[in-house]
């Protein structure tokens, strides 16, 4: 009975002409159909509403996917969600308010008697990951992106499990050869089924709240105000950290850390190159290229529709190879709009597969160098990513 007057009681939000839209991204541990999630999220809503004054529309999603495309539509105006969809909003408006106590990161996870002692080793192996939009997901995503791991090459196979358990039960039935699970969850199966934590994501808090830019100054703070003293049923908030978040956003999206048969290089690196005569290469957008670069570049956009991740398919990219320079042996310099941008990866990996032999990545691009203080072409552009 409490389940069916807890979900009634969601269900009877008001929703009508409301000046207000707030949206509820439950965490990869929880479940909608759970007494303590339901009374959790009610309890968070009304205190929300409270502090308000106003009517206020509640949202429910199960797909973070989903809330981020929403939040970048301008859908709702105030967001309680996991870790990664916070930090995909930023751009969009949103100010990260208040975050979780409770963190998160994703542990690696082989059983007993296993041969893998590190990723390094689990080249060939099966491996099971949380849903590709949880924080879980994400986060081992980004890690795997970091080390320049392919993940359609590297594993033999890679499945993406809808439910946060199943990765650790594919182990117990010796459907997977290693899995990925909440670093908590992980502890505890060791605990009861043997095995051992072979590798770890970063640390970041399990949810956040954030604010849309639209919203009212004087209701931000009484809203952000009664979030900040909400303590009920295992959800509590310390202050955000803008900057982060946005960590957490470049984290999420981050370009491997080497190119192999290329050479990763500092913008000090970069500036002693060019002074040297080495040549370099611009590969952004128009709009970037004509708002700064690095003095003398040479503009070669890489036209970008592959993937985000290492093993992307070049074949459906464009880059113009006839602007690098004929003799392959020759030196030059790659970058675009930093870290998250991967645009400078991939004609790097283009590059070096038709044959170029001395090619240096400045993997921190434009924002680095702007960053350093070093001379710019053009208006300076603000250093915020791609």
């Amino acid at each position: 009975m409490k389940y069916k007057l807890l979900a009634l009681a969601l269900l009877s939000l008001p929703v009508s002409a409301s000046a207000l839209t707030l949206a509820i991204v439950r965490s990869d541990q929880e479940s909608l159909g759970s007494y303590n999630t339901i009374k959790r999220y009610l309890d968070f809503s009304q205190a929300v509403r409270a502090a308000a004054k106003e009517p206020v529309k509640v949202i429910y999603y199960r797909d973070p996917f989903f809330a981020a495309r929403d939040g970048k539509a301008g859908d709702f105006d105030i967001l309680l969600a996991p870790s990664q969809t916070i930090a995909s909003l930023v751009q969009f408006g949103f100010t990260p308010a208040a975050s979780t106590e409770e963190t998160a990161s994703a542990a690696y996870v082989v059983p007993a008697g296993s041969r893998i002692t590190s990723l390094q080793t689990a080249k060939g192996a099966r491996l099971a990951v949380p849903s590709y939009e949880s924080l879980t997901g994400a986060l081992v995503r980004s890690d795997l992106n970091e080390q320049g791991i392919a993940t359609r090459s590297y594993f033999a196979e890679v499945k993406y499990q809808a439910m946060q358990d199943a990765t650790l039960f594919g182990l117990q039935t010796h459907t997977y050869d290693m899995a990925v699970a909440d670093k908590t969850d992980a502890d505890a199966w060791i605990r009861k089924n043997g095995g051992r934590i072979v590798g770890q994501t970063a640390t970041v808090p399990v949810q956040a709240f954030a604010v849309d830019s639209r919203v009212d100054p004087a209701e931000r703070a009484r809203i952000v105000a009664a979030v900040m003293r909400f303590n009920e049923l295992g959800l509590s908030f310390k202050a955000a950290n803008a900057s982060e978040f946005k960590n957490i956003g470049s984290m999420l999206h981050t370009t491997p850390t080497f190119v192999p048969g290329a050479k990763t290089i500092s913008a000090a690196e970069a500036k002693q190159l060019m002074a040297q005569g080495t040549a370099v290469y611009d590969v952004r957008v128009p709009e970037e290229w004509h708002a700064g670069h690095l003095p003398g570049a040479i503009w070669d956009p890489y036209v970008e529709v592959s993937a985000k991740e290492p093993d992307f398919d070049a074949s459906v990219d464009k880059f113009d190879l006839s602007k690098l320079p004929k003799n392959k042996n020759t030196p030059f310099i790659m970058y675009c709009q930093g870290t998250v941008c991967w645009k400078s990866y991939k004609s790097v990996v283009v590059a070096e597969r038709a044959g170029y032999k001395n090619i240096y990545w400045l993997r921190g691009g434009f924002p680095e160098w702007s960053a350093a203080g070093y001379p710019v072409v053009g208006q300076k552009l603000k250093a915020t990513g791609d």
